[in-house]
């Protein structure tokens, strides 16, 4: 888990950082692969433990889920209710928590950063693309 965690962060770092939108773009991939593997752990601890996985609409996660969609920062979270302040002392309240978070992560924000990055990419070509364009250029230029 700390693993899959871990990469998840690296990778996603890794991507903001690098010239290529397409490798942007495959390392964000890569990044939302590991937090589905986080995502699977987690139900399969509340498996193993015979705990359940909430519905999505549990009441107990709607509040998580409606703050979420505010996309403030992470003191959305810091100023919780005591309602779900509770959720963070009970290994399946807290399981539950962490998948609702995992799918916002990954079917919200990660899906939506790489559809951005896709579109960077048709608007404005890739790095080596543009390279080339550059080298083209300086070539005529030359001449």
């Amino acid at each position: 888990m700390q693993q899959a965690s871990r990469s998840g962060k690296q990778n996603i770092v890794e991507g903001i950082s690098e010239i290529s939108t397409s490798l942007q773009i495959n390392l964000v991939a890569v990044s939302k692969a590991s937090y589905l593997e986080f995502l699977e752990d987690y139900k399969d601890y509340l498996s193993r433990n015979r705990f359940k996985v909430w519905d999505k609409n549990d009441p107990s996660l709607s509040v998580i889920r409606f703050s979420s969609t505010t996309y403030q920062t992470y003191l959305t979270y810091k100023i919780l209710p005591i309602s779900i302040k509770k959720l963070l002392t009970q290994p399946e309240s807290f399981c539950n928590l962490m998948i609702t978070l995992l799918n916002q992560e990954t079917y919200i924000m990660l899906d939506k950063f790489v559809k951005t990055l896709e579109s960077q990419f048709i608007k404005t070509g890739g790095y080596g693309e543009n390279l080339t364009k550059k080298r083209l250029d300086f070539r005529r230029k030359k001449q």
